[in-house]
């Protein structure tokens, strides 16, 4: 794979509740995944990854900006071999499930 190829989007999965976003990102073998949740409603996602031993290391970089400011203190990363889970606090109870994610 030439080093100028652009980079992946990971598999993203999302589910709401009126004071809480659950979102995965699968990203299987990536090495040291970094996870960026600021209280704007930024998040970032960046790691290299192979998907199996014939093939070269992919770069998988994910950018959400979100409708509604988040509690990043408050909210949960945890970072797997395959995945990333993460439960982010909202500051306000928003109902709309299509509300929190901008166009």
């Amino acid at each position: 794979m030439s080093p100028s190829a652009p980079p992946r989007v990971p598999l993203t999965l999302w589910a709401q509740r009126k004071d809480r976003l659950f979102l995965t990102v699968e990203c299987p073998n990536a090495d040291a995944p970094k996870v960026n949740l600021s209280d704007d409603g930024v998040l970032t996602f960046s790691a290299s990854a192979k998907v199996d031993s014939t093939e070269g290391e992919h770069t998988y970089d994910l950018t959400l900006e979100l409708l509604h400011p988040v509690n990043a203190k408050d909210s949960q990363i945890q970072i797997g071999p395959r995945r990333v889970t993460m439960v982010v606090a909202k500051t306000k109870e928003v109902r709309s499930f299509s509300s929190f994610f901008t166009d």
